[in-house]
């Protein structure tokens, strides 16, 4: 069984589904903090973007990053991969 992860010093948890519903989470592509609602009871905030293949969101991402990101990214980050994935 792999452990949850846990949240760092600042008390940000590195992955949602270690957090409470809305608890600050810090974005894996800036570091920001933000309120990821994968865990409450009503629809992310995400949900309203683009539903986009995984694999054309990642390649947006090698293309603009150079990396593929795991964890939740801020509202910011997301519509900033989200829109590069959607110019192709």
């Amino acid at each position: 069984m792999t452990p949850m992860p846990r949240a760092n010093d600042t008390g940000i948890s590195a992955h949602p589904a270690a957090a409470p519903p809305s608890a600050p989470v810090a974005c894996e592509r800036c570091g920001s903090a933000f309120a990821c609602g994968m865990n409450d009871t009503v629809p992310c905030w995400c949900t309203a973007l683009p539903a986009l293949p995984r694999e054309q969101l990642t390649q947006a991402m090698r293309q603009t990053d150079g990396q593929v990101y795991a964890g939740c990214l801020c509202p910011p980050c997301l519509s900033a991969v989200v829109a590069a994935a959607a110019r192709g």
